[in-house]
């Protein structure tokens, strides 16, 4: 294609938005008339255009953590009497590290509402986008394991290396040995690296330990959580 010099000189034209003579590319004027802005609305174009890229991407956002977050967590209103509000205070102030966390308390006393919260600030302001494992799905997920040997090995790998993972209701239930390995190499290889592991429990100390068959085990798991987890009790 031949290059016509001329359309690289500036030349006199007029700003499509506001009708004051600027100095544009001649090829612009020629061609493109309507895109002809001067340099105060070329300005306030480029910040129109900013704006409606965060409000396209906190859209995208808000879609996204619809995927990651459950209904049921989503609408979470903190005034609510029975949510724990002291807690949140606590929690909120809380810097996102490779230091894990674990919410301990009683059956409804807001655990899980109050790490979804949690999770959404991190999500929202930081970008921390986690992986989920809830507890009772985990057996289900070992035993396809046993269909889909390939798949499975690519789910506990991204259980061992996403950046952030949340356990809801850890040691709920007693599980198979399988599970039990399972979960010792998960909070094994987190803690090895230094990679945050979130999760909400109803149990603690030898509690935890007579859910599992494999004691040795447990007191392990036990041991890792304690060294490198906060803990805040509901």
């Amino acid at each position: 294609m031949d290059i016509n010099m001329d359309d690289w000189k500036m030349v006199d034209s007029t700003c499509a938005t506001c009708n004051i003579k600027t100095e544009v590319l001649n090829y612009l004027h020629k061609n493109h008339p309507e895109s002809v802005r001067c340099d105060d609305c070329l300005k306030k174009y480029e910040q129109e255009q900013e704006v409606d890229s965060e409000i396209e991407k906190m859209q995208g956002k808000n879609e996204e953590w619809k995927v990651i977050c459950p209904p049921l967590y989503r609408e979470t209103k903190i005034a609510h009497e029975q949510f724990p509000l002291a807690k949140w205070k606590e929690l909120s102030k809380r810097e996102f590290s490779e230091r894990s966390l674990i919410l301990t308390g009683k059956t409804g006393t807001g655990k899980t509402r109050l790490m979804f919260e949690y999770l959404k600030k991190l999500y929202f302001t930081k970008n921390v986008i986690p992986t989920i494992i809830w507890v009772g799905d985990l057996s289900l997920h070992v035993l396809d394991s046993l269909k889909d040997t390939k798949a499975y090995s690519k789910l506990e790998d991204s259980w061992k290396t996403c950046s952030l993972l949340f356990i809801d209701d850890i040691f709920a239930e007693k599980c198979s040995d399988r599970v039990e390995d399972v979960l010792f190499r998960i909070i094994d290889t987190r803690t090895r690296n230094m990679l945050p592991i979130f999760a909400t429990t109803q149990r603690e100390g030898e509690s935890v330990i007579e859910m599992f068959q494999n004691k040795e085990r447990a007191k392990a798991i036990v041991r890792r959580l304690r060294e490198f987890s906060d803990g805040i009790r509901i």
